[in-house]
C-alpha cells in the first residue's frame, strides 16, 4: 500500500529522544514499545488518552488493549513508523494471526480499517481505503469481513458502501456458496448490508446495461 505522510512536525531526533509507551495488546498482553510522539501525532485516541490526568497519574507508563488483536496492532505500528503498510502478499508473514484462525486479505482490511476508525487514525484509514478500492474491483469481500465491518462502523462510513458495491460487482450467484461454512456466514450477514445490496442491484438493473457497481475512488473519499 502506498506511503502516507505522517501528520507531525517533530524532528526525528525529538521522536527518538522522547518517552516510549508500552502498549499491552490482546488477551496475552503482548508488549509493544512505541514512541509517544508517534502515537500522539497519528492517533486522536492516543493523543487524548496519553494527555489525560488518569494516565499521568499512573506510574508504569502502560496502556492495555485486551480487545485488539496483535495482527492489527502490528499493522498500526508499521504504519506509524514507516508511513505505509507492506504489500498484500506479505501480510500473512508480517502480521501473523494468533491461534488457529486464518485471515484472508479482506479480513485484514476490515480489521485494520475498523481499528483505524476506532482509534482515530485518519492517515491509516486513507491507505487502507486506497488498497481496498484496488482489491475489491476484482474480488468480493469475504462474508466474515462484511459482517465485521457492518457491526463495528458507523452506518454512514464510505467503507461500507465500497463493500456493498464490490459484492454487487463480484457476486456469482449460487455458485458463490462453495462450502457449508460459506452458507453459515451468509446467514450471519447484517440486515443493513442485505438491504443496501438489494437496492444497489435494483439500481444497476434499472440502468439496463452491465455497469460496474464499484465507483471511482473519489466517491469513497468521505471516511
Amino acid at each position: 500500500m502506498e506511503k502516507n505522510e505522517q501528520p507531525t512536525s517533530r524532528s526525528v531526533s525529538e521522536i527518538w529522544k522522547g518517552p516510549v509507551i508500552i502498549i499491552e495488546v490482546g488477551p496475552d498482553r503482548e508488549p509493544y514499545h512505541i514512541h509517544e510522539a508517534l502515537l500522539t501525532s497519528t492517533s486522536g485516541y492516543f493523543r487524548g488518552a496519553l494527555s489525560s490526568e488518569a494516565f499521568k497519574e499512573k506510574q508504569d507508563g502502560k496502556v492495555t488493549l485486551e480487545d485488539v488483536d496483535t495482527a492489527t496492532f502490528s499493522a498500526f505500528a508499521s504504519y506509524i513508523y514507516w508511513g505505509a503498510l507492506p504489500p498484500e502478499t506479505e501480510w500473512g508473514k508480517e502480521f501473523p494471526v494468533a491461534g488457529d484462525e486464518v485471515w484472508f486479505p479482506s479480513d485484514y482490511i476490515s480489521r485494520w480499517y475498523v481499528f483505524a476508525d476506532r482509534f482515530l487514525v485518519p492517515g491509516m484509514k486513507q491507505i487502507i481505503m486506497d488498497g481496498a478500492h484496488t482489491l475489491y474491483r476484482n474480488m468480493r469481500p469475504r462474508y466474515q469481513s462484511i459482517t465485521y465491518a457492518f457491526k463495528n462502523l458507523n452506518d454512514s462510513d464510505s467503507f461500507l458502501r465500497l463493500l456493498v458495491d464490490s459484492y454487487c460487482d463480484n457476486w456469482t450467484g449460487p455458485t458463490d456458496l462453495v462450502s457449508p461454512e460459506d452458507q453459515a456466514e451468509v446467514e450471519k450477514l447484517p440486515e443493513e448490508f442485505l438491504r443496501r445490496a438489494m437496492d444497489r442491484f435494483r439500481v444497476l438493473h434499472q440502468q439496463g446495461e452491465r455497469r460496474l457497481a464499484v465507483r471511482n475512488r473519489a466517491v469513497y473519499s468521505k471516511i
